[in-house]
């Protein structure tokens, strides 16, 4: 019977087995089909927001490429007008410097002029001093002829006469001597203060000649400066020349490939709007890739054939999953959505089958928990009756041998028990190591349970992810658009800021305008008055010939002509000082005009390296204007280094006046001592007086024929100096002028990039406005032509308007196709879904903003009605991911659970097959111990019989032996007392090794 039913529950067993391991492979073949059916749901998932995403993705990078070229702008603006700012205000403040420097040259220039009038007002005194000095010689000409005929008539009448005349005229010479010795002592002190400062003139020309040297050297160094960068500024305007015509050429070469490029796009936007599979497609996009475009273009081709490579990616994947599916396109007439119909029932069918296999497992979970449950206990009852049998058994076998073993086994059960110790502790041992592996085969399936948790919701995530994803994109497209309108907003203010730097371009264009009208008349001016002076030094030129037929008569007016000159000598002196101090306070502005100059083009240097290619080209004009401004300066110093030779040359004067002035006084001396000598002869001393006066006259006439030619040639020189400086003024600002509508015609270049439309309508404003400058600067003189030629240089406007216009429509068609691959896509969403009317599925090119914003809400409408189905198929799909969760989870507590029941026999087996050994080795060791008391008691008893035994022989031998013995016994051998003790003793220990023996041969 116990045959039997092990039999039958190992078929049972082999059954089950076979049973759940059908049950395995169907629930893993459904599994790997739900498997293949979410790859596909998600592959779909994927294409639909990958396309999405990818339409989304660039238009995010259409609008921060948009964005960062605003960003740019408003930089580039931001830095124009902080550079235009700081360069203005500096030029300001320049110009403000060299206004001071002109009114500086003009108070110079009036100072000229007040000295060449003084010098005017000394030579008209010098003409009025020759003419009373003619009428005085007249005068005394016809004295001594009167004189003469008096002494004729006196020598009548008597000489009484005549000595009373002479003391007379002795006492008016003695009052005349005294007074000039006091006039001659005032001259003297005069002399030396004058002398004094002439020494502290002469130091201070010293110093300013030193200062003048080096500012000359540092004018020629900078002067070969200005000429290398001319040199660089020319190859620099050379090597634009050229790059231009480069440009000129591969903006043609782009335009034909942009033509061919436009048909070829046309051409695939045909295509596209047909009926097409994966095949036509790709033979197409085969043909789009062939067409050899410019690299410019490339960027637009590659984004082109991006996407249509993404739908063809689609059309393949959706067309390799319907095979998969067994679902042919040619056979399916709705499409798509019959296929995904079908998916959707197989769904179901595969619901319902889990369903019912949940059910299966649930029963067959039931009869196997039933049937484990018989068997166990079947089986402890076998175990049961075995062990009695057994025990039984093993009681009798040993009774039996219980008497052969008793010797062996004292020896045997120390290693035993050592043996069966070790044997534990293996035992002991190994079911520690199956723990440890149980433990750790435990914990793996457990961590890899956490794994696939973590994966399942890793899924979960990126699906809210994906989800949150999209509400942003959607968010970022709002906030897009808003961004949009901002930029644009932002864009007209700058126009309009733009437009009101050209109008204070033009104003500035008009004030230099008005300053070379002012200067041509200032030269008017200046020409008018160098023929005035012109006039004026020949008529002193002829007052001084007149002077000098004259100048040999008279004495008298010596006194008069050394106050004179030394009153003018006390005002050149003055001059002199003021002039100084006006160089030096001229020396010390353009020094800190020097440091300025340095500090900015420091700063310049600086800011080159963080400057664009516009702002560079902005630095270039403005170094230009201030290399203009630099030269002006220089100009200025140059006038400045004239007036200070101009001075030098009055210094001499003055220095040749004053020697003058001294040799006059020693004209007097030696004429004093004549009359003081001679006072008694008149006729002498009037001789005395005439040659002196002669020599003072023409030592004065030589100094002021010098004077009159050094003026005349310096006026000359100043003004031919001026008109070329003037002219080389116009000639700059000209060119300035030149240079500013450069800048504006490339700042309005630059920023008609910006919006094309605006510069449509910009455009009759500015060619307005260029027909007013060319107006205004009609009146001046050849710079109209110039301008023309200088403009003619460059490329049209209209030239780069229509290349930017190209660039526009391309940049449309691009976002009309982007468009269109939405608005496909949606639709295609829409069907896939069973959304058959959408109504914001329009394209928005040609509405007005009105439609548009109504278009813009039945998108957003359409959008929310796609996101509500397209989660309510998300919960779904959730759900249904759930259930298989649930399923797996149940399935693989099945398998855990089998396996579990499986240890358990195993362990249950195990652990009976030691039960049995310990009771085997238990009832050994009891049957051991058993004999070891057994023996121990018989021993026991074999010693007391033995002692018992050997104490009566004792007492018998006693008896039994006579003294003689006993003496005679002591007296052969010493000591016979203790042998027969010896021998008992031998006994005694061989006694108890016999019954050893003997048991050990039973």
């Amino acid at each position: 019977m116990a045959k039997t039913m092990a039999q039958a529950a190992a078929r049972s067993d082999v059954e089950l087995t076979q049973k759940l391991l059908t049950f395995d492979r169907e629930i893993r073949a459904k599994t790997e089909e739900i498997k293949t059916l979410k790859e596909q749901i998600s592959d779909l998932q994927k294409d639909s927001s990958e396309i999405f995403s990818h339409s989304l993705y660039e238009r995010d990078l259409e609008i921060g490429s948009l964005r960062k070229e605003s960003e740019k702008l408003k930089r580039d603006h931001a830095l124009t007008t902080g550079l235009v700012t700081s360069l203005q205000r500096e030029i300001a403040v320049k110009e403000q410097k060299i206004q001071q420097l002109k009114q500086d040259v003009e108070k110079i220039k009036k100072a000229n002029r007040e000295k060449d009038n003084q010098l005017a007002v000394v030579s008209a005194k010098c003409s009025r001093l020759k003419e009373e000095m003619k009428r005085e010689l007249g005068e005394r000409d016809v004295t001594p002829y009167q004189k003469r005929i008096g002494e004729l008539e006196c020598d009548l009448k008597g000489l009484q006469g005549e000595v009373q005349k002479y003391r007379i005229e002795q006492e008016t010479i003695q009052s005349k001597l005294s007074e000039k010795a006091k006039a001659e002592e005032e001259l003297k002190n005069a002399c030396e203060r004058k002398s004094l400062q002439l020494q502290e003139m002469g130091r201070r020309e010293r110093l300013l000649k030193s200062d003048v040297d080096r500012a000359k050297v540092q004018v020629l160094e900078k002067v070969r400066q200005i000429c290398e960068e001319n040199q660089q500024s020319q190859e620099r305007e050379k090597r634009l020349q050229e790059e231009i015509s480069a440009r000129l050429s591969k903006e043609k070469e782009v335009s034909e490939n942009v033509t061919v490029f436009k048909e070829s796009v046309r051409e695939l936007q045909a295509f596209l709007g047909t009926s097409f599979c994966s095949d036509s497609l790709r033979r197409e996009l085969c043909k789009f890739e062939a067409v050899l475009v410019d690299p410019l273009v490339s960027d637009v081709q590659a984004a082109v054939v991006e996407i249509a490579r993404v739908a063809l990616s689609w059309l393949e994947g959706a067309e390799q999953l319907l095979a998969s599916a067994g679902l042919d396109l040619p056979t399916s007439g709705k499409g798509l959505t019959a296929c995904l119909k079908r998916l959707l029932e197989n769904n179901q069918e595969t619901t319902q089958r889990n369903k019912m296999l949940q059910a299966q497992l649930e029963e067959i979970r039931e009869s196997q928990d039933a049937l484990l449950q018989e068997r166990l206990k079947e089986q402890k009852v076998k175990y049961e009756q075995d062990l009695q049998i057994k025990i039984n058994q093993i009681i009798l076998e040993k009774e039996e041998e219980k008497k052969e073993i008793m010797k062996s086994a004292a020896e045997k059960e120390k290693d035993r028990c050592e043996k069966y110790m070790g044997e534990e502790k293996k035992m002991v041992r190994d079911l520690e190591s199956r723990l440890r592996s149980m433990t750790e085969i435990m914990e793996m399936k457990s961590k890899e349970q956490e794994v696939t948790d973590l994966k399942l919701r890793e899924a979960l995530r990126s699906l809210e992810e994906t989800t949150a994803r999209e509400m942003m994109l959607k968010q970022q497209v709002l906030r897009q658009d808003e961004q949009l309108k901002i930029v644009q907003e932002e864009s007209e203010v700058l126009k309009q800021k733009v437009q009101e730097e050209i109008a204070g371009y033009k104003e500035q264009i008009k004030q230099h305008a008005r300053t070379i009208v002012a200067l041509e008349d200032s030269l008017l001016e200046a020409e008018q008055q160098q023929k005035m002076l012109e006039k004026e030094n020949i008529t002193l030129l002829e007052k001084i010939e007149g002077l000098e037929s004259d100048a040999c008569r008279v004495t008298s007016g010596a006194s008069q002509e050394a106050s004179c000159t030394e009153e003018s000598h006390r005002c050149v002196l003055e001059e002199l000082a003021a002039a100084q101090s006006v160089l030096l306070a001229k020396e010390a502005a353009i020094a800190r005009l020097t440091k300025e100059l340095s500090e900015t083009q420091a700063r310049m240097s600086d800011m080159r390296g963080e400057l664009s290619e516009k702002q560079k080209a902005e630095l270039e004009w403005s170094l230009v204007q201030v290399k203009s401004q630099e030269r002006d300066l220089n100009t200025l110093r140059e006038k400045l280094s004239e007036m200070s030779k101009l001075v030098a040359q009055k210094d001499q004067e003055l220095k040749a006046a004053a020697a003058e002035l001294r040799q006059a006084q020693e004209d007097c001396k030696a004429l004093q001592a004549a009359s003081r000598e001679k006072a008694q002869e008149p006729e002498t001393l009037l001789q005395a007086r005439v040659t002196p006066a002669m020599v003072e006259v023409a030592s004065e006439t030589e100094p002021a024929l010098d004077l009159a030619e050094l003026g005349a040639k310096c006026r000359g020189l100043r003004h031919e100096e001026t008109i070329q400086r003037q002219k080389e003024g116009l000639v700059e600002l000209r060119e300035r002028i030149k240079l500013l509508e450069k800048m504006q015609s490339s700042i309005v270049m630059s920023k008609a990039a910006q919006s094309l439309i605006v510069q449509q309508t910009d455009l009759p404003e500015k060619r307005a406005q260029k027909a007013g400058l060319e107006k205004e600067a009609a009146p001046l003189s050849g710079a109209k032509t110039k301008c023309s030629k200088c403009l003619g240089r460059f490329p049209d406007r209209c030239s780069h308007v229509t290349a930017h216009e190209t660039a526009s429509l391309e940049v449309l068609e691009a976002l009309d196709l982007g468009e269109r691959m939405y608005l496909d896509l949606i639709c295609a969403l829409g069907r896939l879904m069973n959304m058959e009317e959408l109504a914001g599925m329009q394209s928005v090119q040609h509405l007005p903003q009105e439609e548009r914003e109504k278009v813009g809400q039945q998108r957003r409408k359409d959008f929310e009605l796609l996101y509500e189905k397209i989660s309510k198929l998300k919960s779904r799909l959730e759900k249904k991911e759930e259930l298989l969760k649930d399923y797996e989870a149940q399935i693989k507590e099945l398998r855990l659970n089998q396996e579990a029941l499986q240890m358990c026999q195993e362990e249950v087996l195990k652990l009976e097959d030691e039960v049995y050994r310990e009771a085997e080795e238990k009832a050994l060791l009891r049957e051991a111990l058993e004999r070891t008391q057994v023996q121990l008691g018989q021993e026991k008893r074999l010693n007391r019989v033995v002692k018992q035994r050997k104490s009566l022989d004792k007492e018998k031998r006693k008896e039994k032996v006579p003294p003689g013995c006993a003496h005679s016994s002591r007296g052969r051998g010493g000591k016979p007392g203790p042998q027969p003790v010896v021998p008992a003793k031998l006994k005694t220990k061989e006694c108890p090794a016999e019954p050893s023996e003997v048991t050990g041969g039973t």
